[in-house]
């Protein structure tokens, strides 16, 4: 699920083993790195960063600076985009051959988005499960190239190996840990809207933006009790019931928070007063990663990200 580089892109980066494996999230007011080392398959916390900017044109210089201090000219790095700097819709699949998707995905598109045509830059994913009866669908994600190829140029530019640039909410996934059953996860960063995902299976079965939440970061106990936890639910409960009886999904078994307010915990206990399973705030797992689980969710994106290849890395690394 990520927007794939072009080839002609990825042979600038070449093909080399990485010893380091990092995730970098640029958000609008922050860019943040999570760096850890690839060691017989297990990925194992080195360090983290956060640099503070002024707006989404420093991006690059931030990178750049990042690049240095953290010297990742021996990294396999992950570009973490923020929830405002990319669309994901679901499209009829074009009766075309898979082979000439990728070609066509920008006009398909070119009217759904904000995206200029000559500036769209698209990938698409399927979902595990679709609505019984219905054709097959495509998960689009849309991104600007003016927004994204400034970043590729930095990592070109400094032989940096990229190797994708991941929707903010598609890779939490990665440090939820492995769920067999259905879980539901709220997950934000502070002034963006919330994410919600249903995982199973270290699969995405359905993933939406909650608008209306950018702010909870700034409500206080009374004023979360006081009808936003309720609204909130109401939003789960409707992610519930799609999945269960338009994707014909065994029911969900527990919500998990990972949201940017000290009150996650009131947050947790007010959603459970609606639902008869379990609500609790996320703790950090992968079975392939030893963690940092001190680290606060703002870090949660470059995080996941630096854990998104884990398994492209464990090929290097017995090579």
């Amino acid at each position: 699920m990520k927007l794939t580089l072009p080839p002609k892109l990825m042979q600038l980066f070449g093909s080399k083993s990485a010893t380091y494996r990092v995730g970098i999230s640029v958000h609008a007011n922050f860019v943040r790195l999570v760096k850890g080392k690839l060691s017989g398959g297990v990925w194992q916390y080195i360090s983290h960063d956060e640099v503070e900017i002024d707006s989404e044109e420093q991006w690059c210089s931030t990178i750049t600076a990042l690049i240095a201090k953290h010297q990742l000219n021996e990294a396999s790095c992950c570009l973490i985009l923020p929830g405002n700097r990319y669309q994901l819709l679901q499209i009829d699949k074009p009766a075309i051959p898979d082979e000439e998707l990728n070609a066509a995905l920008a006009w398909t598109v070119k009217d759904l988005v904000n995206v200029a045509p000559e500036d769209l830059v698209a990938d698409y994913f399927h979902l595990p499960a679709k609505i019984p009866m219905q054709g097959e669908k495509l998960n689009v994600i849309v991104t600007s190239a003016k927004t994204i190829k400034p970043m590729i140029d930095v990592f070109i530019r400094h032989k940096v190996e990229l190797d994708g640039i991941v929707p903010e909410e598609m890779v939490i996934r990665n440090i939820i840990g492995a769920q067999d059953s259905a879980c539901l996860l709220l997950s934000q960063q502070k002034n963006e809207e919330a994410a919600l995902q249903i995982v199973k299976k270290d699969q995405i079965f359905f993933a939406r933006k909650l608008r209306g939440f950018n702010r909870i970061h700034e409500y206080s106990a009374e004023e979360l009790v006081d009808g936003l936890t309720d609204s909130l639910s109401l939003e789960v409960q409707r992610s519930m019931d799609y999945f269960e009886s338009q994707l014909k999904q065994a029911p969900i078994k527990h919500i998990l928070l990972a949201m940017p307010t000290e009150h996650q915990s009131l947050i947790a206990e007010q959603i459970a007063q609606h639902f008869p399973i379990e609500v609790k705030i996320m703790t950090l797992t992968n079975q392939n990663a030893v963690l940092d689980t001190s680290l606060s969710e703002q870090f949660y994106p470059a995080l996941a990200g630096a854990l998104e290849y884990l398994n492209m890395g464990e090929a290097q690394d017995g090579e």
